[in-house]
């Protein structure tokens, strides 16, 4: 068995046991690499996985849950949004990201003093941008134009938005080091399913 199936064998027995359901460190990531690495393998059967692991994501989103990239809806949001566009999976934005909009919502961005990508206002405006360029937009999202992108990009001195592969690739950063892969973390983020998308989008 190859280096990369080892990893992957990790990640199916491993994910569901992560409490975070986050875009950089948590079930979210691990979706998307998953469904990358399935469609490059020719292997179906880890979009399967993949599928049951984001009903973890979708269903463990709560009142609770923060805004931001890194962990919260923005990046949830973004990680769905780049699954539907990339024809990993079907369905209708409105539907399948009300839940999140409707949370994503209760926040008032001009409120939000952090503006980074990670914790702050740039990485909400990734999502939004993403999901009101989407073919199937949520129009009850629409209707906070003013507040969601006028308000996010006034407050943001670069408004250039990377493409799906350098957001991806600028999330895993570093590869994790060490050759025990059950000591290394499972997310995109310096972790198991970052090397295995970095892999795949190389």
């Amino acid at each position: 068995m190859g280096h990369i199936e080892r990893i992957i064998n990790h990640l199916v027995i491993a994910s569901s046991f992560t409490p975070n359901i986050g875009l950089y460190h948590g079930k979210m990531g691990i979706v998307i690499s998953l469904c990358h690495y399935a469609r490059f393998a020719g292997k179906p059967i880890y979009d399967d996985f993949a599928g049951e692991l984001l009903d973890e994501v979708c269903s463990g989103i709560h009142a609770g849950t923060g805004f931001d990239f890194e962990n919260g809806l923005a990046g949830i949001g973004w990680g769905i949004e780049h699954l539907l566009q990339n024809r990993f999976m079907e369905g209708d934005s409105n539907v399948v990201l009300r839940n999140i909009n409707e949370h994503l919502m209760k926040y008032d961005a001009r409120r939000i003093k952090d503006e980074s990508e990670k914790e702050g206002v740039k990485g909400i405006y990734y999502y939004v941008d993403k999901h009101l360029n989407s073919p199937c937009r949520d129009t009850a999202f629409l209707t906070l134009d003013d507040l969601y992108v006028h308000e996010l990009a006034g407050r943001i001195t670069d408004k250039a938005i990377p493409d799906d592969k350098d957001l991806l690739l600028s999330v895993i950063g570093d590869l994790p080091s060490g050759s025990n892969i059950l000591e290394w973390s499972l997310g995109l983020e310096n972790g198991c399913a970052g090397y295995v998308l970095k892999q795949v989008l190389s």
